[in-house]
């Protein structure tokens, strides 16, 4: 009686199809610190062409000291902001508490030393800030979240909550209004601020807490 030789089949995988690979994009910060800030600034490049309003003539073209330009700076760090608009001691008390900040003031003196009386100036630096800050406020968000720069969706999320910051209609008064730049400014500062502090923790260089600072 003869043998028959059995041959051991090897059993054929089913076909698997091809991964397919997120785009390089999509896991390069980069690419982001570019498109959110680009995203920011249209978004509310229509407002270039807009004149002043609201508080702009307190702080803006019916404040003595930002008229005068950069001479005005000094009367801009000495005084109560209001008091360039009042124009007499006193009045700014009608107003409750404090307002002695020079920081945009003095933004808007030298813009009016450079430009004169032209709102479009004013508009497209806000804008300008405003991008900055979607710039900023993403690195801020990626490097909180997702430190070892490892996770897609970590950054994917960090992405998400910019574009909605940006697009968020509650910031149009303090884009579309020139005034509203010490706002833009106070997140602007804080948050890189902020990142400056992270930094030091993660590089232990001081010159990042001088930064912070």
């Amino acid at each position: 009686m003869s043998k028959k030789k059995i041959k051991n089949k090897v059993p054929i995988a089913p076909s698997i199809p091809p991964t397919v690979e997120a785009p390089s994009f999509y896991n390069k910060a980069g690419f982001w610190k570019i498109i959110l800030p680009i995203f920011a600034v249209l978004l509310y490049a229509n407002t270039t062409d807009h004149d002043y309003t609201q508080d702009d003539a307190i702080v803006i073209y019916d404040n003595m000291y930002t008229q005068q330009g950069v001479d005005g700076i000094k009367g801009l760090l000495t005084k109560d902001t209001f008091f360039g608009f009042f124009k007499k001691e006193g009045k700014a008390n009608l107003v409750s508490g404090g307002r002695y900040r020079p920081l945009t003031p003095v933004m808007f003196a030298v813009e009016w030393e450079l430009f004169g009386n032209k709102p479009m100036a004013g508009h497209f630096i806000n804008i300008l800030l405003f991008g900055l800050l979607a710039f900023i406020l993403f690195m801020v968000l990626d490097r909180l979240l997702n430190p070892q720069k490892t996770s897609q969706s970590l950054r994917m999320i960090a992405i998400i909550a910019t574009l909605i910051f940006i697009s968020h209609p509650i910031h149009t008064e303090a884009v579309a209004n020139i005034k509203g730049r010490d706002e833009i400014m106070t997140l602007l500062l804080s948050l890189a601020a902020l990142y400056a502090c992270i930094k030091w923790i993660s590089k232990s260089n001081i010159l990042y807490l001088i930064y912070g600072g």
